[in-house]
């Protein structure tokens, strides 16, 4: 009797246009499938590149590729804090992506700029410690760079036009 009133209820809640909050917006990701990663150059930019490819195609989509993204990163150390016991220290890690995204067809720069983020992390005494320390610093700066160049490129589309209806039908032939 449950499974019954189970499948009612489902009939029911889908008959009136019920959605699901979180539902992926499948326009969104087909215009992001159509960008090619081309060049990441920096220190680890093969993290880079994982976050950026999983940011703009997590589910993998074989699409082609209307658009070529080159991000350039460079990241510094600075502003040491020294603790009054001089056993930890705190330390400023600035990372810097500057980007390009470009239409392929048109030949033409649709956005370019620099993202900055500025993190910081505790240098205790152990090397292993500040060593990975320093590294999730740089892993967590890389992310929020990642997130930041995601919302500055779906802007970027929307204002030039290029997220449209007959854009994602195209995509999803």
């Amino acid at each position: 009797m449950r499974y019954f009133v189970l499948v009612i209820a489902v009939m029911l809640l889908s008959g009136c246009g019920l959605r699901p909050l979180y539902k992926v917006n499948d326009a969104q990701y087909d215009i992001l499938t159509q960008i090619t990663i081309r060049n990441v150059e920096g220190e680890k930019n093969y993290l880079m590149k994982h976050y950026l490819d999983h940011a703009l195609n997590p589910n993998d989509i074989s699409a082609k590729k209307y658009f070529t993204l080159d991000v350039t990163l460079s990241h510094h150390v600075g502003n040491t804090l020294v603790l009054q016991d001089s056993t930890t220290t705190s330390s400023d890690m600035v990372v810097v992506a500057n980007f390009s995204l470009r239409s392929i067809a048109e030949d033409k720069e649709i956005k370019s700029g620099s993202l900055r983020v500025v993190t910081n992390f505790e240098e205790p005494q152990s090397s292993y410690a500040s060593f990975a320390q320093r590294n999730k610093a740089y892993d967590n700066a890389l992310k929020e760079i990642v997130r930041s160049l995601k919302g500055n490129i779906l802007v970027a589309l929307l204002n030039k036009n290029y997220i449209t209806n007959e854009n994602t039908a195209k995509a999803r032939s």
